[in-house]
């Protein structure tokens, strides 16, 4: 029950903290017609971070995500907070979307792409867990704002 607590707790924050932007200047627009190359690049910002074996959560930690064009569709993603937690994804994106969702039976990432000028920006969510019974355990999640400047 105490688990299940904690889960609901995080993903509270966790949604709270989605509503919430570091940069609410309306100059962010979603990226609506990018191609999966667009979305190519290395960001950088901050996440929090929470570790669900220690129930200790980490605020404005230093993030990056290196996104990779695999194929014409298809998508490489690393997620990496330093010292805290690192993940990689592969997923395949139609141009007409600026929103990534991998749901997964052990790990998820949802992404989305806004740009402004020359600069991409992406915020997410990605998370790693397990099942024990019919309760979800959050391993590891983390949510986060990264930028990178279009070349």
């Amino acid at each position: 029950m105490l688990d299940r607590f904690r889960f609901i707790s995080f993903l509270l924050l966790t949604l709270f903290m989605a509503g919430c932007t570091k940069n609410s200047q309306s100059d962010w627009k979603y990226c609506e017609d990018c191609s999966a190359s667009q979305w190519a690049g290395n960001y950088s910002g901050t996440g929090d971070y929470y570790n669900g074996s220690s129930d200790m959560q980490y605020l404005n930690v230093s993030t990056t995500v290196a996104v990779t064009s695999t194929s014409e569709n298809g998508l490489k993603i690393e997620v990496s907070l330093p010292d805290y937690y690192q993940i990689s994804y592969t997923t395949v994106k139609d141009d007409n979307e600026f929103f990534i969702n991998v749901p997964g039976s052990s790990s998820s990432l949802a992404l989305t792409l806004t740009q402004n000028g020359e600069l991409n920006r992406l915020t997410g969510t990605a998370k790693s867990y397990h099942y024990k019974a019919d309760t979800l355990i959050v391993d590891h999640a983390a949510s986060f704002e990264v930028i990178a400047k279009i070349d």
